[in-house]
């Protein structure tokens, strides 16, 4: 979202985003948890588990910096607040030498699993914290 409204006609992109991050925000509202829920229905919008019940840990960490990047630029503060329960909930949680499974129990708010990896997606989760 935050690369969508760069570009000869900003205002547009901004808009764009702001309309996807608003269907996006019933993975947050859903939740039971600070965890938003990993599938969202973007024409309803609904928001539910995904079929396994967990959420990817480097997803919704990157959600978190494209929700408050949005809040910044549209002065729209709503992105940033859910966005930021994301981050303070998983602040709490424990790590393993500072590292974190790769799943993540929207149900539950806790890690899922003890598989961690180091690639891409958890280097944009370690960049969160």
């Amino acid at each position: 979202m935050d690369s969508t409204h760069k570009g000869p006609k900003p205002v547009v992109y901004l808009e764009t985003a702001k309309n996807l991050a608003d269907r996006l925000l019933s993975g947050f509202t859903s939740s039971p948890t600070a965890i938003p829920f990993g599938d969202v229905v973007l024409r309803d919008p609904s928001a539910h588990p995904a079929p396994d019940g967990r959420s990817s840990t480097s997803e919704v960490s990157s959600l978190q910096l494209e929700f408050n990047y949005l809040s910044s630029v549209s002065g729209d503060p709503k992105y940033s607040v859910e966005a930021m329960k994301v981050l303070e909930h998983m602040k709490t949680l424990p790590k393993v030498e500072g590292l974190v499974p790769i799943f993540i129990n929207p149900s539950t708010g806790e890690f899922s699993g003890e598989n961690i990896r180091l690639d891409l997606a958890v280097t944009a989760t370690m960049s969160t914290y």
